[in-house]
């Protein structure tokens, strides 16, 4: 038994939505967010973490 949802390809995994929600609490991402809302939620997080990533130095 498949729900209809389950069929949709989302641009992000539930796990990475509950990483970057533990990550950047001032975000306010949530899970039950409508999917545009948590889509630009997540880009701005993935966006936060390059630029965190680009400041590191090995």
């Amino acid at each position: 038994m498949s729900s209809r949802r389950a069929q949709i390809e989302l641009p992000y995994t539930k796990e990475e939505v509950l990483f970057y929600q533990r990550k950047y609490p001032q975000l306010r991402i949530r899970l039950d967010l409508d999917r545009e809302t948590l889509r630009l939620k997540i880009r701005e997080a993935r966006r936060l973490d390059g630029r965190l990533a680009s400041l590191r130095v090995d």
